[in-house]
């Protein structure tokens, strides 16, 4: 089937973000192109190219909830009726994988957010070129869509050339892309090769025993594997071990520490080591001409690593202080590596906060000016219409900043909260309305009623009715923003919704329960709120119950999670303190 592609041709626009919508609508009038329709994700769009067959291009984010963008270009492929038409792919962000895919999928073209009116005119352009030699990428319009037999066309280089986010890859060696597991998570602790190796000239040990012939014995087994530092009595041990302090130097790998000494013995001298911080991580060994369980286990019990008897055997002696050396040094080769993981972290996580600080200001100044244009009584309808979008994108990428701070600082347990009376039933309308594209797609029936101690109210039906908790409204808003937000999508088309407001027995808090029909999988029931859990939902982050449960339990609440197979349905209930 041919598609011809001219200034009367319908488009469809899909994309979640509503103010995305707009702007590439304005771009396509603009461009020439008057009848565009609209889609929030991919389920409807399908809807939508049923009821408008002569829709003949297809515009689609690649990231959408209920269905993802690479989903709905296959599902557009392997459609009977649809499977020639031109589809493009647009993402904020597109990691070669993704491209990959997409091709192999079908994808005619891509374009990265943000692009302006010239780079979308060049894509409509390469589209139609395409078209008119007969080919729609992914696909040879002239066979039928599902002979399988033919190879997939090669992925070309030039795309990534072209692509913003593709800089920096060569066809055929895809590098890796840093994941967000990799900026959160510090790296893995592992000892370096010459952690472990033999080579132990670099470790100095430090001898001390009141008997200089036993020091003379003592040095003579070591000094050809070791720098050996020797003293006669304790006093004099920690008086080097503080001279190596103030001076910065090297400290010791390893003690050999005798036991039995005038004035301090070994005891005391162990015990004061284990009390100056910098020195407790140095091992420990122990000599002793009494070989009784009492003292040895008193020795341990101060923090001693081993212990060798005298006359020390030369071989024991020279394996147990190298299994003590080498295991010092891969100590302290994980300490290095962890103490430079944490300052990573923590530069990484002050770049994050100056970065965060920084956006703020040009974001107010957008909210601020088109506020003040606004204000302007010649504006026409559609320019009010256009300023209004605008304002609303901003103010929405600053509360999603500012819950992007408090998100660390509740993490981080910084997080100071400052309640103040919030009414739960117009948060959860604002977010359905924020939602109802969604609710519209997959026909859910919703249905809200408030239980107190002797009334129940329907609130579809009493737009006057409240419930009043105290609590952050940002926070509020986010977390009933995540938890309805994942009810939608995981409920099927055509079911029921059900929120319930309900004064709980002891009149200190009320609570909040969002049913849907549906069971969350038994792999992850357990761990329902833990970070990262997901039962491998497409575009699913496992942070969304995860945020909700920090977000409940910072505002001295709680959020609980029960289904059942029986009935078929889950309910999320979050409880807040009631204002009084």
């Amino acid at each position: 089937m041919s598609v011809q592609i001219d200034k009367n041709s319908a488009i469809l626009v899909v994309d979640d973000f509503d103010s995305m919508c707009k702007i590439i609508t304005r771009n396509l009038n603009q461009l020439g192109y008057k009848r565009v329709y609209q889609a929030e994700n991919g389920q409807e769009a399908m809807r939508v190219l049923t009821a408008n067959p002569s829709i003949k291009i297809v515009i689609t984010d690649l990231n959408m909830p209920v269905m993802l963008g690479i989903d709905l270009l296959k599902a557009i492929r392997a459609h009977e009726q649809f499977h020639h038409l031109p589809v493009l792919l647009v993402s904020g962000e597109i990691q070669r994988s993704q491209v990959e895919e997409a091709l192999a999928a079908g994808a005619s073209d891509f374009l990265i957010k943000p692009f302006t009116l010239g780079e979308l005119q060049t894509r409509f352009n390469r589209i139609i070129a395409n078209l008119e030699k007969g080919k729609v990428v992914g696909i040879d319009k002239s066979a039928h869509h599902t002979d399988s037999t033919k190879e997939e066309p090669p992925m070309s280089s030039a795309l990534f050339e072209r692509m913003p986010s593709m800089k920096g890859y060569q066809a055929g060696a895809i590098e890796c892309c840093q994941s967000q597991d990799e900026i959160e998570t510090p790296a893995a602790l592992t000892l370096s090769e010459s952690t472990n190796v033999e080579n132990t000239k670099q470790a100095t040990l430090l001898v001390v025993d009141d008997v200089p012939d036993n020091i003379h014995v003592l040095v003579g087994y070591l000094q050809q594997d070791y720098k050996v530092l020797a003293t006669t009595s304790g006093a004099a041990a920690l008086k080097i071990l503080n001279n190596m302090i103030n001076k910065n130097k090297m400290l010791p790998s390893l003690i050999l520490l005798d036991i039995m000494m005038p004035e301090m013995d070994g005891f005391e001298v162990c015990k004061r080591i284990k009390s100056i911080p910098i020195l407790s991580h140095i091992p420990i060994i122990f000599l002793t001409a009494v070989d009784d369980q009492q003292t040895i286990v008193h020795g341990f019990e101060l923090g001693a690593v081993d212990y060798v008897t005298k006359p020390a055997n030369p071989v024991v002696l020279k394996a147990r202080v190298k299994t003590h050396v080498i295991q010092a040094k891969a100590f302290e080769s994980l300490k290095q590596q962890h103490d430079m993981s944490q300052e990573n972290m923590r530069l990484h996580e002050e770049v994050q906060q100056i970065t965060r600080h920084d956006l703020k200001n040009p974001i107010g100044g957008i909210i601020n000016f088109t506020d003040l244009m606004l204000s302007d009584k010649s504006l026409t309808a559609d320019q009010r219409d256009m300023l209004s979008t605008i304002e609303g994108s901003a103010r929405l990428v600053l509360n999603m900043i500012n819950l992007s701070l408090d998100m660390a600082k509740i993490e981080q347990g910084t997080y100071q909260l400052q309640p103040t009376p919030i009414d739960l039933i117009h948060i959860v309308r604002r977010t359905m309305k924020d939602k109802s594209a969604d609710i519209k797609s997959k026909k859910l029936r919703i249905s809200g009623k408030v239980i107190r101690a002797k009334t129940t109210e329907q609130t579809n039906n009493a737009p006057t009715t409240s419930f009043t908790v105290i609590g952050d409204e940002i926070l509020c808003y986010s977390l009933f923003g995540n938890v309805i937000k994942n009810a939608i999508e995981s409920a099927p088309e055509n079911s029921d919704m059900a929120i319930a407001y309900q004064t709980e027995a002891d009149q200190q808090f009320g609570s909040v329960s969002i049913t849907n029909t549906g069971v969350v999988p038994l792999s992850i029931r357990d761990r329902f709120f833990d970070k990262f859990s997901t039962a491998e939902k497409k575009g699913g982050t496992g942070i969304g119950t995860y945020s909700a449960k920090l977000l409940t339990e910072v505002q001295h609440g709680t959020i609980s999670m029960m289904t059942s197979d029986e009935k078929n349905e889950t309910t999320i209930t979050i409880s807040l303190p009631l204002h009084e």
